[in-house]
């Protein structure tokens, strides 16, 4: 059994594995408004794929990557093309929406991608001016082991762990962002 983040997507349903989230998120945003224009990048976000992404520029950027390389470039490619961004950050392991805030990226804490960021982009001569929704909690859980069945294929060490987070955690995440890309548009 493959691990899934399906209860923290929005788009994801049983019904809906093995289609594409970009396919997903076109038809959801079809069936609330026809009249809104969609074009899809089914690609991953690197150095290469930047320009092509951008070549229109957007209004505003929702930054919700999870893997490290894409989210520092895509960061990095905004900050210096001027292009409005608001990144989201860590949401594994926490569990108080209370907790939740929107900041600066260089004002947060308690946040290990967070820390990561901050410290890539100060070597790229970035140190301030990235909005970003963090949890000010520390991680209240501890990761989940991959089970036996799936450590086999990571060899001595299990390979990575299961960073779970909780649907509620996500979406609020996903509506701060939401909410500040709006007030920053309007």
């Amino acid at each position: 059994m493959l691990f899934s983040n399906i209860n923290r997507q929005i788009l994801a349903t049983h019904s809906s594995i093995g289609i594409k989230k970009t396919e997903l998120a076109k038809k959801r945003i079809s069936d609330i408004n026809p009249n809104c224009k969609v074009k899809i990048f089914d690609t991953f976000v690197n150095t290469d794929t930047l320009p092509t992404i951008f070549a229109t520029k957007p209004d505003i950027v929702i930054d919700a990557i999870d893997s490290f390389n894409p989210k520092l470039r895509l960061i990095e490619y905004c900050y210096k093309n001027n292009i409005k961004i608001i990144s989201s950050m860590g949401a594994a392991l926490k569990t108080d929406p209370f907790s939740i805030k929107y900041a600066d990226l260089f004002e947060t804490h308690h946040c290990k991608l967070a820390e990561r960021l901050r410290g890539d982009l100060r070597k790229l001569g970035i140190s301030s001016g990235v909005p970003c929704v963090f949890s000010e909690q520390s991680p209240q859980i501890k990761p989940i082991p991959l089970p036996k069945d799936e450590q086999k294929n990571f060899g001595k060490n299990g390979g990575p762990k299961i960073l779970g987070s909780t649907p509620v955690i996500t979406s609020i995440f996903g509506i701060l962002l939401a909410n500040k890309a709006i007030e920053k548009i309007v």
